[in-house]
């Protein structure tokens, strides 16, 4: 055990359990052993700053691999592990050859789903090019039939699937629910939404996917569990079945939208 790292997290556990709820010494100990160029005060001194650790060692765990990350792209959330085995489940069960991914951020989710479904060609698309930069990073040395668009939504193509964890929070009514270092930290772009537009956007994505999916071919997403609901009531005018699945602590969690 490292002393300096015990003393550290005892004398500042209160701060560290406000702003990283959960965070054990032994996770703290390996995200500073994952920082290739920081000291061990540098890498202190962000922590007490409030960076996220994952934006700190620019390392992110999810599914079954991991990936680079830093404040342009939202960190990966364990409970979207879900939306990739539903595709994965879906691509399988239905021998699906391509997909596309609108928001691809860290690009994790479509590099989660490639490399589980040898052979599937997906495109994927964000409107950050900063976002892209970040995907194009995580593609790197990996064979891979993965390519990326700057486009808003997606353009053109027909496709068999379509998966999105899309911006979702909406920018007033939702915020107290946001932690303050996602908040502070993370990229507004992905996270929120303005309440005025809220509806009409989700009607424009839902919209969009409907025209570019194969008859037979499905729409995932995940979204906000206060709107789920209504969300679900929306999709129902462009496509013909939605499904709301819940996340693992019970909470509606993402869309699975069919078009027959």
């Amino acid at each position: 055990m490292n002393n300096s790292f015990e003393s550290f997290y005892e004398e500042n556990k209160e701060f560290l359990s406000k702003n990283y709820p959960g965070l054990k010494l032994l996770r703290l100990i390996r995200e500073f052993d994952e920082c290739k160029e920081l000291t061990e005060e540098e890498f202190k001194a962000k922590v007490l700053s409030g960076v996220p650790l994952e934006y700190i060692s620019n390392v992110s765990y999810f599914y079954k691999d991991s990936f680079f990350v830093d404040d342009r792209v939202l960190i990966p959330r364990s409970e979207t592990e879900i939306l990739v085995e539903e595709c994965i489940n879906y691509i399988k069960k239905n021998n699906v050859q391509n997909i596309y991914e609108i928001g691809v951020g860290s690009g994790c989710i479509s590099i989660s789903i490639a490399l589980e479904c040898p052979g599937i060609c997906i495109k994927a698309s964000d409107i950050s090019t900063d976002a892209l930069a970040v995907a194009n990073k995580n593609l790197e040395g990996r064979d891979l039939d993965i390519s990326f668009e700057n486009v808003d939504l997606i353009d053109g193509g027909e496709y068999e699937l379509i998966v999105s964890n899309p911006p979702y929070i909406k920018e007033l009514a939702d915020k107290d629910g946001v932690h303050n270092q996602t908040d502070s930290h993370e990229p507004h772009l992905a996270l929120y939404l303005k309440d005025s537009e809220y509806t009409l956007w989700f009607k424009k994505l839902f919209d969009r996917c409907a025209q570019r999916l194969k008859h037979g071919g499905a729409f995932y997403m995940e979204g906000h569990e206060d709107h789920l609901g209504d969300l679900k009531d929306i999709a129902l005018n462009y496509f013909s079945s939605v499904k709301i699945k819940k996340d693992y602590t019970h909470r509606d969690r993402f869309l699975l939208c069919y078009k027959d």
